[in-house]
C-alpha cells in the first residue's frame, strides 16, 4: 500500500498544478465585463502622451473668401502656429473651411512671420493662397513661399488643397527647366504679392530674389502658372519696377 501513496499525491500535485495555471491564465485574460470598462480600457491605451500634444501659439482667421469659385466669398482660412517640445521644433498649419462645409489642411514644417494673400493665379472664378513666411533670424529676409489652390468636390470625390508652389522644394516650369530648392531658398525673400499681367487672364506671382551682387530684393521673376505649369515671364532689376 506504501508504494501506491507516492503515485496518487504526485498526480494530485499535478493536478493542482494545472487548475493553479488555468486560473492563472484565465484571470491574465479576463476581460472587461461592460462596453463601458472596454471603452475606457482602449481610450487608456491610445491616450496620447502629455510630453508628445502640440501647443498652439496663436492664430488668425481669414474671412470672406472665394478659394473654391462656389458661392459667394463664403470661404475661411485658418493659419496657425503649433509648437511641440521644449524649444524651436515649429510648423505652421493651414486649414481651410469651405462654404460647402468641408475642411482641408496642409502643414508646412517652418515658422515665423508670415503674410497672407490670395490672387486669381489659376483661375478667374476664384483665388489662390499665397502664403509667405519668413525665416527667423535671417540676415537677409529669407522666406518660403507657399501657393495653394483649392479643387472642389466634383470631379474628385473630396476637396483638396494642392500645393502649386513651394520655394524650398524644386519648381519644375513648363519648358521642362528644374529651378532646385536649394536656389530658391536661399535666395528667396519677403515682399511676395499678386501681380496683374498686362494682357494676361489671370495674375501671377512675383518673388523677390537676392540678386548676383548680393542685394536684398535685388531682383524680382513673375511666374505666372499654365497648363504646362509654370512660366517666367518677366525678370527685371528691383528698382526697374
Amino acid at each position: 500500500m506504501k508504494k501506491n501513496i507516492v503515485p496518487v499525491l504526485f498526480i494530485t500535485m499535478l493536478m493542482c498544478s494545472a487548475c493553479t495555471n488555468h486560473m492563472t491564465v484565465n484571470n491574465m485574460t479576463k476581460q472587461p465585463d461592460s462596453l463601458q470598462e472596454q471603452s475606457a480600457a482602449l481610450e487608456a491605451a491610445d491616450s496620447e502622451p502629455s510630453w508628445a500634444a502640440g501647443m498652439q501659439t496663436e492664430g488668425q482667421l481669414f474671412q470672406n473668401l472665394n478659394l473654391d469659385g462656389i458661392g459667394d466669398a463664403d470661404d475661411e482660412v485658418y493659419i496657425s502656429t503649433y509648437q511641440f517640445g521644449d524649444y524651436e521644433e515649429k510648423v505652421t498649419v493651414v486649414r481651410i473651411h469651405l462654404g460647402t462645409g468641408q475642411t482641408v489642411a496642409k502643414v508646412f514644417p517652418v515658422y515665423g512671420h508670415y503674410e497672407f494673400q490670395t490672387g486669381r493665379l489659376f483661375s478667374e472664378e476664384k483665388d489662390a493662397v499665397i502664403l509667405e513666411i519668413r525665416i527667423p533670424a535671417s540676415n537677409y529676409g529669407a522666406a518660403a513661399v507657399f501657393v495653394l489652390n483649392v479643387n472642389p468636390a466634383g470631379a474628385a470625390p473630396v476637396p483638396e488643397a494642392v500645393i502649386q508652389l513651394d520655394t524650398q522644394n524644386p519648381v519644375t516650369l513648363a519648358n521642362g527647366i528644374v529651378i532646385e530648392n536649394s536656389v530658391l531658398s536661399n535666395q528667396v525673400t519677403n515682399g511676395t504679392k499678386a501681380a496683374d499681367i498686362s494682357g494676361m487672364p489671370r495674375q501671377g506671382i512675383l518673388l523677390n530674389f537676392i540678386d548676383e551682387n548680393g542685394r536684398y530684393q535685388g531682383l524680382q521673376r513673375v511666374f505666372y502658372w499654365t497648363d504646362d505649369g509654370w512660366t517666367v515671364i518677366s525678370e527685371k532689376a528691383a528698382e526697374e519696377y
